[in-house]
């Protein structure tokens, strides 16, 4: 014959075991963050400077959008573009025009298309009539 404070403490083992096993299924499942299909186990989305992340960019890259960014300006020929760190100077001529006026339009209208085009740049435009 059991020993009565044995049935109790056994009982109350199970009741708890139960009760652990029931709080433990009712959390949601946890969904594991599977890798990108990269070749490199998702190495391309940690470190944007892997030349192969798509959001990978080169000074030449740079340079050649800045270079489009200001194509559609009617008249602008770039005379030369330095990136040094987070600055970019562009030099931009437009041949026939004196007016001081047009020039800063010209100016104005090339400097938000250079920021829209590659905005991690500081942008320094300066327009000549040469």
């Amino acid at each position: 014959m059991s020993h009565p404070m044995t049935r109790i403490a056994s009982l109350v083992i199970a009741c708890l075991t139960a009760l652990v096993l029931i709080l433990s299924s009712c959390q949601g499942q946890q969904q594991t963050k599977a890798y990108s299909r990269d070749g490199y186990m998702g190495m391309t989305d940690v470190n944007p400077n892997v030349p192969l992340n798509p959001s990978y960019h080169t000074y030449r890259n740079d340079m050649r959008a800045m270079e489009q960014a200001v194509r559609s300006i009617p008249g602008v020929v770039v005379r030369s573009i330095t990136i040094n760190g987070p600055n970019a100077r562009v030099r931009l001529s437009v041949p026939g025009v004196a007016a001081a006026e047009q020039l800063e339009t010209i100016r104005q209208q090339a400097l938000q298309q250079l920021t829209e085009a590659v905005p991690r740049y500081k942008m320094d435009v300066t327009v000549s009539a040469k």
